[in-house]
This record gives structure tokens, sequence and C-alpha cells, in this order.
């Protein structure tokens, strides 16, 4: 099964799937690698001691991995990565509790370890660091290895989701960043393709806040909105008046 452009399209119109959404996942060989920037809004915080998690960032990978399963992937195509156990337990957590979708229990959830030496037709990769704290050690930041598994499991599609001002402090990921084109960097606004940030703080059970940092439970708002034009995956900019395609459209960067 592979990634439907119309289905996703259909979506957006409906107001089941959000712009944003529809760009990170769209399957096209130009879009095959996409990272998606948080833009430092996102927060890590220790969970059980040891690991970490990052429970904003855990969210955007529900949201990612539920329009792949909408647009016609299936579960056992697609693999989230994520480099500490914490993660990927918060992930699994909320896949149950909150993907409605067929077969969600056949999403494999992992670390970076657990995939060796094998693939998915999709690959989400969770990088969970963020903030003052991720001046320290970062295990498979800072491990050109375990990087490179991680980002070689993916047979079509590759989406990696992170706080690129954090992840560039580390050499392999810096290097990896000069390679991407601006197309291949979405960078979240709030407000822009239909995307919002809505949530309230509050201190999470469990959980150690890092050097400062709240813990922030949040949702993802998806508002409907008009869907992207066909030719040059632009907005309307009027939910009435017709959309004219122009030039400049399509020679704009990718990112917001």
């Amino acid at each position: 099964m592979a990634i439907n452009a119309e289905i996703i399209q259909r979506l957006v119109g409906e107001g089941a799937v959000a712009p944003w959404l529809q760009r990170v996942v769209a399957p096209t060989l130009e879009g095959a690698v996409v990272l998606v920037d948080t833009v430092g809004a996102t927060e890590e915080a220790r969970v059980s001691g040891s690991t970490l998690a990052n429970h904003r960032e855990a969210r955007l990978v529900i949201e990612v991995a539920r329009t792949l399963l909408k647009a016609g992937l299936g579960a056992s195509d697609i693999g989230i990565i994520a480099p500490y156990r914490g993660q990927v337990r918060l992930v699994k957590k909320l896949l149950v509790e909150e993907v409605e979708e067929e077969d969600v229990e056949k999403v494999e959830v992992n670390t970076v370890d657990q995939y060796q030496g094998r693939d998915k037709m999709a690959i989400i990769c969770s990088f969970v660091r963020c903030g003052k704290s991720s001046d320290k050690p970062a295990g498979i930041l800072t491990d050109c290895r375990r990087l490179n598994v991680a980002l070689t499991r993916a047979k079509r599609k590759l989406i990696l989701i992170g706080d690129r001002a954090t992840l560039t402090r580390y050499s392999s990921f810096s290097s990896l960043m000069k390679v991407l084109a601006p197309h291949q960097v979405y960078c979240l606004a709030q407000g822009t393709d239909g995307f919002q940030w809505q949530g309230e703080e509050e201190k999470c059970p469990g959980v150690e806040l890092m050097e400062g940092n709240s813990c922030v439970k949040t949702q993802l708002q998806l508002h409907s909105m008009q869907p992207l034009c066909n030719k040059c995956n632009a907005q309307p900019t009027s939910d009435t008046a017709p959309h004219v395609c122009t030039e400049e459209h399509h020679h704009r960067s990718g990112t917001h």
C-alpha cells in the first residue's frame, strides 16, 4: 500500500486533515525526506528516572501517523523511531488511546537499536531533545552509526520531527541539515496551514521538569481550511473568491 495524494486532497477539502499535514506527508519524490521543525515550541522532560519524553512532539507524531493511515498506508508499513524509551512508551500509549484507524496496534514504535536490519515504507523519527538541557549527551544525536540506522529505515517516506536549533548543535545532525533543501524543512507556525498549539501547563505525574521547563499537556487543534491548489500547492486567499495560480506561488520556499 502507498500514500494516496488524492485521498489526502479530499480529506483536506472536507476539513478532516489540515494543510500542514498534507505538505508533510505528500508522496512526492522531492518530499521523500521532510524535517518538521518545532521551532522551540516543545519541551523535553525526564520520566521514570533517566529516560526522556517530549509530549508536544509525541502528539505531532500521532497526528502524522494518523494522517498516513487515513491516506491509505497500512499500519504495518509505518514505523516510529525515538532515541529514548520514555518517548517510545508515550507514543505507544497515545496511539492506542487516540488513533481510531484499523490495525493501529501494528504501527511499530521502537528505539533505533530495535530497527537494525529492518525497514518500513514510512518512518517517523522523533528526536525529543529541545532546550538548554539538551547541551547534555544525547545518545543517537552524537552517534553517527545509530543516526545512520534511523535515517535509512524508510523505503519511501522519512519524516523527521524535532527542534532544528537544538539538533544542529550536534555535528552529525548539523551535517544532515546541510543536505536538506529549503522545501524539505517545514517550520511549524501558529495559525499557518491550519496548525495550532492548544494546551495548558500542568505538572505531569511521574515527570521531572528539566532545568525549569514546564511539562505541557497539549492537543493539536486542526482548523478546517480550504484545500491546497492541485497545481501550485498554494492556499487560497479567500473562502469565496476563486484561486488564481501565479508564478509567485511556484517559487515559494515551502517553509513557514
